[in-house]
């Protein structure tokens, strides 16, 4: 693997006068615009995965709003039951 990027990395500096900092740069480039295709599958892939994880948290968020909304609701009927109960025992 180190013999072929030495030896793209040997043409490239040619092809730019010698210039090393042209040559990385131009292997730098190619080898992200090769790879884009793939990067791009695999955020789209990433993508529908953080919407459904997203869509978990939403649910269990709202899922313990509504158990704590329906926890106050019965404490709430539980006192008024219960007031009720000692108004008519008096």
């Amino acid at each position: 693997m180190n013999d072929i990027l030495a030896s793209a990395m040997s043409c490239l500096a040619l092809l730019f006068d010698g210039g090393m900092g042209w040559a990385i740069l131009a292997l730098a480039l190619s080898v992200r615009l090769a790879l884009l295709p793939l990067t791009l599958h695999l955020s789209r892939r990433m993508l529908i995965v953080w919407k459904l994880s997203a869509g978990v948290g939403l649910y269990w968020a709202a899922s313990a709003f509504v158990g704590a909304v329906q926890s106050f609701i019965l404490r709430h009927e539980q006192r008024r039951m219960a007031a009720g109960e000692a108004g008519t025992a008096a």
